[in-house]
């Protein structure tokens, strides 16, 4: 999906459920060894990121704005993923 050239509703209905999941799993989450400011800025940024890809696919026609905020949102999980 965070390659994919055009990207239709559909992909958005089984890929919606998974966002959280994604990102709360990563390395960059809370554990019991980090401090409190970080924990809040993993909370933060994970639900700027779902939020922003919500807003992408809501968006229609598509945006030069909304891609960019679907690209960056994706960029941002990509990059939670491989650091973990």
């Amino acid at each position: 999906i965070a390659f994919a050239r055009t990207l239709h509703y559909q992909f958005y209905c089984w890929y919606f459920y998974s966002l959280p999941m994604m990102h709360w799993m990563t390395t960059m989450c809370p554990t019991s060894t980090n401090s409190m400011p970080r924990m809040c800025f993993c909370l933060i940024t994970s639900i700027i990121a779902i939020f922003g890809v919500e807003y992408a696919f809501n968006v229609f026609p598509a945006t030069e704005k909304s891609s960019m905020i679907l690209q960056l949102s994706h960029l941002f999980l990509l990059i939670k993923i491989f650091s973990a």
